[in-house]
């Protein structure tokens, strides 16, 4: 199974608060978390059902050691959506709650 995938307003603004993040840090680190940010991304639209389910249905792809982050997302029959991008040491009942709501 392969397709696009799509990220939820609520993953959207996860991307752009890890990114603001490592941008205030080091400009350079930005770039370098937006990279491989699209490789997982990539990697998930060639293979999603290769990455673990964490909860219910929902799976986990890891960033590189270097970014401490997970794409949590739920795979369908046009492709993925992605429905938080969380540092790991955020409690993983944000993705229930948002796999839950409307």
């Amino acid at each position: 199974m392969t397709g696009r995938v799509r990220f939820t307003e609520a993953a959207e603004a996860d991307v752009d608060h890890a990114t603001t993040w490592y941008a205030l840090k080091r400009p350079e680190l930005s770039l370098a978390f937006l990279e491989a940010m699209n490789e997982v991304v990539d990697r998930i639209a060639r293979n999603p059902l290769a990455f673990p389910i964490r909860l219910d249905d929902v799976r986990q792809a890891n960033l590189p050691r270097r970014f401490p982050y997970a794409l949590w997302f739920v795979t369908e029959t046009d492709g993925s959506i992605v429905i938080a991008a969380l540092h790991h040491r955020r409690n993983p009942q944000v993705v229930q709650a948002r796999k839950l709501a409307p």
